[in-house]
């Protein structure tokens, strides 16, 4: 696996980890249940783990793609500012969520607070993470553009779709 490949793989990882792990913390939010909390913050952690390096061979995955035909610089571009203010968000909730996990006992009076704070960032973190792996998207797939100018399809396929008349 080269740095370009763990890139598209490992943004998938680090999205759908924070995305989880929000709904698991929103969930022992609502139940009141500590073991789900505490493995929202544990996932939490490993959204971080996976979206710092997959931000860090960014640069290599750019040089990969900027060589194929049809490739939008523009889109790149806005992909990559996407990125450098999701990292900070997404390294934010996972230090967070770090020291939650390693300190939450000592700070018991503060539980209530500290997973609302969490709450908040997870949801502007996981939003911001979501839409640079949506722009990224966007970039080799423009069938996920709303003002995509692809056409349809509609000649079938030699063989399909041809109904014969049986006389």
């Amino acid at each position: 696996m080269n740095q370009t490949h763990f890139h598209l793989v490992g943004n998938h990882v680090a999205i759908l980890a924070s995305l989880f792990s929000l709904v698991i913390l929103i969930a022992g939010m609502y139940s009141r249940n500590q073991t789900l909390k505490r493995t929202a913050l544990f996932g939490f952690v490993v959204s971080m783990l996976f979206a710092i390096p997959v931000y860090l061979t960014g640069e290599t995955a750019e040089h990969s793609v900027k060589k194929i035909a049809g490739i939008s610089k523009d889109l790149i571009h806005e992909h990559e500012e996407s990125g450098e203010l999701s990292i900070w968000f997404i390294a934010a909730l996972g230090i967070v969520s770090l020291a939650g996990l390693a300190f939450m006992e000592k700070l018991f009076s503060l539980k209530k607070y500290f997973y609302g704070f969490t709450l908040i960032i997870g949801l502007v973190a996981a939003g911001s993470i979501s839409y640079t792996g949506y722009l990224g998207g966007k970039i080799r797939h423009p069938e996920i553009s709303a003002d995509s100018n692809l056409a349809p399809a509609t000649a079938p396929v030699a063989g399909q779709g041809e109904e014969q008349d049986e006389d």
